[in-house]
């Protein structure tokens, strides 16, 4: 979102690319409109509990303005250069498809894949889907000089082993050694609390999203890059 604010702002003929088999372009526009005005998606299909939550008057007039300010939202959206495919399940090649063809006709600034958990390769098991994925969509980012963005979620893997003190490595985390060894960069952002040695050695992280970056190959949660602290 910010960075379709951005092409806009310094008029740069570019469009943001948004595969999203996890939500369907409805919610994902509905988050936007929710940033451009400060309103939560929830009321927006029901304004009359806007009023009653905020302890405002629901008068006629106020109904007005609250229209008006969510029209006004959603034509700022319409105008900004976001494409949005809520394709479910897609594989990693009609991704990579859908890159090059709105590349081709457009130009794209960059790509998100949200999340890497609901791409599907026929025939191949999850961590081999995970493998095949970053090969293919690594690839098509180096032909077409695309940056894709891909969010692989693995707290829920994590949080069910933490019991047997599983700690994820570097390989686990970017969905196998070939991810790993083929990726420019693995950013990984997850809540401290997740990890109790964390937050007992840094009790101020505690609420807080963590991010860091590391290029060590197979090394154990532990540090940051200095570049992306």
């Amino acid at each position: 979102f910010n960075q379709a604010l951005w092409l806009m702002k310094n008029k740069v003929d570019k469009k943001i690319f948004i595969q999203t088999p996890e939500m369907t372009k409805t919610q994902v526009e509905n988050r936007f409109i929710q940033m451009i005005t400060g309103i939560q998606d929830k009321y927006l299909k029901r304004p009359k509990l806007f009023f009653i939550d905020n302890h405002q008057d629901p008068s006629p007039e106020n109904f007005a303005k609250f229209k008006q300010h969510i029209a006004n939202a959603v034509k700022t959206l319409n105008q900004m250069p976001i494409i949005i495919d809520d394709y479910a399940s897609p594989s990693a090649d009609l991704i990579a498809a859908n890159i090059k063809k709105i590349h081709l006709k457009y130009g794209l600034a960059v790509c998100y894949v949200d999340y890497a958990g609901k791409i599907t390769n026929d025939g191949l098991d999850e961590w081999k889907t995970y493998e095949y994925s970053y090969r293919v969509l690594t690839n098509c980012a180096k032909t077409t000089q695309v940056p894709v963005v891909m969010v692989n979620q693995y707290l829920k893997d994590l949080k069910e082993n933490k019991a047997e003190g599983y700690r994820g490595t570097m390989q686990n985390l970017a969905g196998g050694k070939s991810a790993m060894n083929e990726s420019h960069k693995i950013i990984h952002v997850y809540r401290p609390e997740v990890f109790d040695d964390i937050i007992h050695k840094h009790p101020e992280l505690k609420g807080k999203t963590y991010i860091y970056a590391d290029k060590i190959r197979d090394g154990l949660i532990s540090s940051t890059m200095p570049d992306c602290e």
